[in-house]
Parts: structure tokens; C-alpha cells; sequence
């Protein structure tokens, strides 16, 4: 029987996936349980609208990541942190807040698009690298005391 899925469901597939799978599965535990819905032309129909549509932000996404690393291309920023005499912070800087920046300075990013492998903890100058499904940047970022 061929069942459009509501959920993730392990070893069956992921949301919105069309699969075919034993009648006794669907009939006694995925459509009770409301993890999947038959097959119907209708039912097929909307989860192809679904996926096509979450496919058509994440290239949106990426685009507006591509734009604003091309934006990126050469500048420098400064963020101001708390930091005591020796330039070390009270407070790591994330991901999240070198988003936060870019997208207060430059355009939008998500926070998933920086690459930064541990929290900076030290005052200076770093090059954040800014990764997205093949593409590419870095920015200059000057962790100044405040």
C-alpha cells in the first residue's frame, strides 16, 4: 500500500516521502497512529506542493547567503565585547552573534552558515569562515574590548 508519510519515521522514510510499505503497517500502525495518510491523488499532490516548496527557500536561502558573501568580499567589522585587561572575554562570541553582526552590517545570514569550530575567548582580529551546501566566504571580524 502506498502511504504519504506525516512524520519521520525510521527505517520507513522521512516526512512527506510517498512509500510503499506493507498493508498491515499502514492500516495498523502508521495511519492510527497519524505518522502516514494513504496514498490518494490529493494527498500526493500536497506533499509534492510541500516539498517543492521547502526546495524553492533553501535555494532561496543560499542565494541570499551568496549575495551577502559576495557583500562580505573584503570588509571588516568590529564587535565590542565585555573583556577584562588582558583582552580575554566574560563571554564567548558564537556563531550566533557573528550572524547577528553580519546581518545588522552587511544582509542577512543564518547562523548555520558560519563555520566557527569553538567560541572566541580572546580579543583580536579572526577571518570567520562562512560555509553553505559548496559555496564559500570569510569575514574579517575585530574582537575589540568594550
Amino acid at each position: 500500500m502506498k502511504v504519504v508519510l506525516l512524520q519521520d519515521v525510521a527505517r520507513i522514510g522521512r516526512r512527506h516521502d510517498i512509500k510503499d510499505v506493507p498493508d498491515g503497517l499502514a492500516h495498523n500502525l502508521l495511519i492510527p497512529r497519524k505518522q502516514a495518510l494513504p496514498a490518494t491523488p490529493d494527498n500526493i499532490a500536497k506533499a509534492k506542493q510541500i516539498t517543492s516548496r521547502r526546495i524553492a527557500r533553501k535555494e532561496e536561502a543560499h542565494e541570499v547567503f551568496r549575495k551577502t558573501a559576495a557583500a562580505l568580499d573584503g570588509a571588516h567589522l568590529t564587535l565590542r565585547a565585555p573583556a577584562n585587561q588582558t583582552g580575554s572575554l566574560f563571554k564567548g562570541i558564537h556563531a550566533e552573534d557573528i550572524a547577528k553582526l553580519v546581518s545588522k552590517e552587511v544582509g542577512q545570514l543564518d547562523a548555520a552558515y558560519v563555520a566557527l569550530p569553538a567560541p572566541i575567548r580572546q580579543a583580536g582580529e579572526y577571518t570567520i569562515p562562512l560555509e553553505a551546501n559548496g559555496y564559500s566566504g570569510s569575514v574579517t571580524i575585530t574582537i575589540a574590548p568594550a
